[in-house]
């Protein structure tokens, strides 16, 4: 969760302009980390933790670039746990990572339509899919392969 702050405070040290500052402010807005969240419960939480506990400390982004980011963000990580790696599975991923953005309510102030996010997960599902698809092995020369 650090680096939300000490990003904006390397940034800002470095004096980049506010308007890219926020896309780093925002780019987990203020979701729950849901990996660790899940694991404190599944261990019976002992110490009484909270949600709040496991929120990142930033803003909900307010412009659909920020917006944008902070899906193609948590897109990207959750595409690397996609297995098998179908158009299917991901497109699945897709839509979780979107529902749970907009169940929290991170989209709210981002002026991202329906429309919007729907064209963006078709959009970035083609995209998965093309990065990651299999690719045949050419046959090597001199092994029954073209000549």
């Amino acid at each position: 969760m650090a680096h939300v702050v000490e990003g904006t405070r390397i940034l800002r040290e470095g004096r980049v302009p506010e308007a890219v500052i926020e896309f780093s402010y925002t780019h987990h807005g203020t979701s729950i980390i849901e990996y660790f969240w899940h694991k404190c419960l599944a261990q019976g939480n002992p110490k009484n933790l909270t949600e709040e506990a496991f929120r990142y400390p930033g803003i909900r982004p307010r412009t659909p670039e920020t917006a944008i980011l902070m899906l193609i963000d948590s897109i990207e990580a959750g595409a690397r746990t996609v297995e098998p790696p179908t158009r299917e599975k991901f497109l699945e991923m897709v839509q979780r990572v979107v529902f749970v953005k907009m169940q929290q309510g991170q989209l709210d102030e981002s002026g991202l339509t329906i429309a919007d996010i729907r064209t963006l997960a078709l959009h970035v599902t083609e995209t998965l899919v093309n990065t990651y698809h299999k690719r045949r092995a050419l046959p090597v020369a001199g092994r029954g392969g073209a000549r």
